[in-house]
């Protein structure tokens, strides 16, 4: 019985790791799009619009191909953990005091499009997709930024 418990745990596992690395949570080339000025960036995310960034956040924008980002991060508190990425509740809080001297929204973009630069507490690198910044066009990650600066709690 033991022996039969300890297989249908590592099978559970073995699948949550095929489906994450299949749904784009995993290592892939760099971005070759680097982020804009910072200047730009706050520019980008001034016009950007938090409701496309939801559903760009949620996989529901149908015009944006890349992975739907809740595939590996929750955004509700008390949410069971993914164990892919943290739960971003409260990110818009967080993001401005994460690296000294840079703001939210440099802060949040930059995550998108370099994420292993600063990696949260727990987790390491070449766990999220590295190429956002060359799927997502500027104003789509501008968009998702805005989304991230509304979840305050």
């Amino acid at each position: 019985m033991r022996s039969s418990r300890r297989w249908t745990r590592a099978s559970v596992y073995i699948v949550a790791v095929l489906v994450a690395y299949a749904a784009g949570c995993s290592n892939a080339p760099s971005s070759s799009n680097p982020a804009p000025a910072t200047a730009d960036v706050t520019a980008l995310i001034a016009a950007g619009d938090p409701e496309r960034g939801a559903a760009i956040f949620l996989g529901q924008a149908a015009d944006v191909a890349a992975p739907a980002c809740v595939t590996c991060h929750a955004v509700e508190a008390g949410a069971a953990p993914t164990s892919l990425g943290p739960n971003l509740t409260g990110i818009a809080i967080r993001a401005g005091t994460t690296v000294p001297n840079q703001s939210a929204e440099a802060y949040l973009w930059e995550s998108i499009v370099a994420p292993n630069t600063h990696l949260a507490p727990g987790y390491s690198e070449n766990i999220m997709l590295t190429v956002y910044g060359d799927l997502l066009t500027e104003q789509d990650i501008a968009d998702v930024v805005r989304y991230l600066l509304t979840l305050e709690s």
